[in-house]
C-alpha cells in the first residue's frame, strides 16, 4: 500500500509536468493481436487502443473472440471508432452504433481517421455523435506531434509503427515534450505488425519511461493530461487524487495498528 501511495503521489505531480506521451492502437482484431502483442504489453504493463469498424468487431471472422476482446477491456484497454469516408455520417454512425450497443461495447470519446480521411469540417460531425477527439494518421512527411491541449475536439497524430522513421519521431517526442501514437496493423504495410519491430518500440518507450522522459497514457487520459498541464489539474483528478490518498494512508494506518498489536502480544 505504500508503494501504490508513492506511485500515485508520482501520477499526480507527472500531471503538471511537461513530459513526452505515447500510445499504440490497433487497426484490426486480428487473432495476433492477442496472441503475441497483449501478452508483451502485459508484461511490460502497457495496454492499447482497440479500432472497432462495421468489419472489425470481436467474433467476427478473423477477428479476436468476444471473450477475448473483454479480456482486454477488463485489462484497461480503450476502444475507440474508425471513421468510415465510404458511408455518409446519417448511415454509418447510426449502423455501427446500432452493432455496438447489441455486442453491449462501450467506446470512448475518440475516432481515428486512416490516412487522408480526415477533414477539418468533419470536427462538427464528430461532436454531435459524442466524440471529442480525433485520432488523425498522418503521411509518411507529416509530423504526428501533438503538444498542446485544444477545446472542443483535440486532435492527436499518429503514425504507422512500420513507416521510415517511428524512432525518430518517439525522440522528436521527447524533445517538445509532446504525444506521438502509434498504429500497429495486420493488412496494410506502413502499419503491419513485426514481432521484432514492435518488441523493440516497447522496450526504447519502457527505457524513455523509466527515465522519466514518457509517459504512456490511454488517449482520453492524455488529453486530461494536456489539459492539465496548461489549465492546472482538474476538479475531477484533484478530487479522484485526494479520495484515494485519504483511502490508502487510512488503510496504512490501520495495518500499522494492527502490526503494533501484534508486536505487543510477543515483546
Amino acid at each position: 500500500m505504500e508503494k501504490e501511495l508513492s506511485e500515485l503521489n508520482r501520477e499526480y505531480q507527472n500531471f503538471t509536468m511537461p513530459k513526452a506521451t505515447t500510445q499504440f492502437l490497433f487497426a484490426e482484431l486480428d487473432p495476433k493481436l492477442y496472441s503475441a502483442c497483449y501478452p508483451l504489453m502485459k508484461k511490460m504493463g502497457y495496454t492499447g487502443t482497440l479500432i472497432l469498424s462495421s468489419t472489425q468487431l470481436p467474433g467476427m471472422e478473423g477477428c479476436i473472440s468476444m471473450e477475448q476482446f473483454q479480456e482486454l477491456v477488463n485489462g484497461g484497454w480503450d476502444v475507440c471508432v474508425q471513421w468510415d469516408d465510404g458511408q455518409s455520417v446519417s448511415r454509418w454512425w447510426p449502423k455501427l452504433q446500432a452493432e455496438l450497443t447489441k455486442l453491449k461495447i462501450k467506446v470512448g470519446k475518440a475516432v481515428y481517421f486512416p490516412k487522408g480521411t480526415y477533414r477539418t469540417e468533419l470536427d462538427k460531425n464528430i461532436q454531435q455523435m459524442g466524440f471529442s477527439i480525433a485520432i488523425c494518421e498522418k503521411e509518411d512527411q507529416e509530423s504526428p506531434l501533438q503538444s498542446q491541449y485544444e477545446e472542443g475536439v483535440w486532435h492527436i497524430g499518429a503514425m504507422g509503427i512500420m513507416t521510415e522513421k517511428p524512432k525518430i519521431w518517439l525522440m522528436e517526442a521527447i524533445g517538445q515534450d509532446s504525444n506521438v501514437a502509434f498504429v500497429v496493423g495486420f493488412k496494410q504495410e506502413h502499419q503491419l505488425y513485426n514481432a521484432g519491430t514492435f518488441e523493440r518500440m516497447l522496450k526504447l518507450i519502457q527505457e524513455y519511461e523509466l527515465s522519466g522522459d514518457m509517459l504512456v497514457y490511454d488517449i482520453e487520459k492524455t488529453r486530461e493530461y494536456y489539459h492539465s498541464r496548461e489549465n492546472g489539474i482538474s476538479a475531477e483528478v484533484e478530487a479522484a487524487y485526494q479520495t484515494e490518498k485519504a483511502r490508502l494512508e487510512k488503510e496504512i494506518q490501520k495495518v500499522k495498528a494492527q502490526l503494533k498489536e501484534i508486536d505487543a502480544q510477543y515483546l
